[in-house]
């Protein structure tokens, strides 16, 4: 697979020209990605994009890869566009536009990956895990990888880092009981220290 040199690349190489309605059937057979950087949906947000959508409908088409199918119902897995894809259930609607292209894992993941981390309501802990599962799928340093996706190599650093929170760290700067200044600072201690330091907040 060539490596593409810039995010808007690699959007554009994993969407084709044209898409399809699928319908009912293939809506409800369409299975959320495991590897999706984005592991909450915000219910308000949401409720407003579905109230959109039963006004205008889905203005943008999601993409999806095949799977093998089950009998004869097509099977496919979205690489993006699940909240669009949640908000269309929701809406109660019979099918949504979407865009196939086969994908290998490798392929998936990079079109994933770089779609979701360019968001602009992406949370820092999202970001983070993506930023590093792209570091170990791809094999890249913090440079290559800050290259790849026009990113400063030191934001990226910083990202990385937010990696190294405890759990119950992470629990707090979601809740906003933490800033992301405190979160950078506790992320640089050992975890055990970790757990003193928010024992005391």
């Amino acid at each position: 697979m060539s490596k593409p040199s810039s995010p808007k690349t690699a959007l554009n190489g994993a969407a084709p020209g044209a898409s399809r309605l699928l319908p009912l059937s293939a809506i409800t057979a369409i299975t959320p990605s495991p590897q999706n950087v984005r592991q909450s949906f915000d219910a308000d947000a949401l409720a407003e994009l579905t109230a959109s959508i039963k006004k205008v409908g889905v203005l943008q088409p999601i993409l999806v890869r095949p799977l093998e199918p089950k009998g004869k119902q097509e099977r496919f897995q979205i690489i993006a566009g699940e909240r669009r894809w949640r908000a269309a259930q929701q809406a109660g609607l019979k099918e949504i536009p979407a865009y196939i292209k086969p994908l290998n894992e490798a392929e998936a993941l990079d079109a994933q990956l770089i779609e979701n981390l360019f968001r602009e309501n992406l949370h820092p802990l999202e970001e983070a895990a993506g930023f590093l599962r792209l570091h170990e799928e791809r094999q890249l340093n913090i440079r290559a990888l800050a290259a790849r996706l026009g990113k400063d190599a030191r934001y990226l650093a910083r990202r990385l880092a937010l990696n190294h929170l405890i759990p119950d760290a992470c629990a707090d700067y979601r809740a906003g009981r933490i800033e992301l200044a405190h979160a950078l600072e506790l992320c640089r201690l050992a975890p055990e220290i970790q757990h003193e330091v928010l024992a005391a907040c």
